[in-house]
């Protein structure tokens, strides 16, 4: 199972920042996320965490 991370942050004015969503894991799954999650909001910072030297292209 892939665990994914959404959260807000705030800048030091206290106004939200930009959205960010953090995969954990670059696998098929984790990647499928990410894309899933890029094709509904377009301005969504993504970050991918992988402990291997490669990710998945299959998404």
């Amino acid at each position: 199972m892939k665990m994914t991370e959404r959260f807000f942050l705030r800048g030091g004015d206290g106004s939200m920042a930009k959205e960010r969503l953090v995969v954990i894991g670059g696998d098929a799954a984790g990647m499928t996320a990410a894309s899933q999650a890029r094709r509904q909001k377009r301005d969504l910072e993504i970050i991918v965490f992988e402990r291997g030297p490669h990710t998945s292209y299959a998404a």
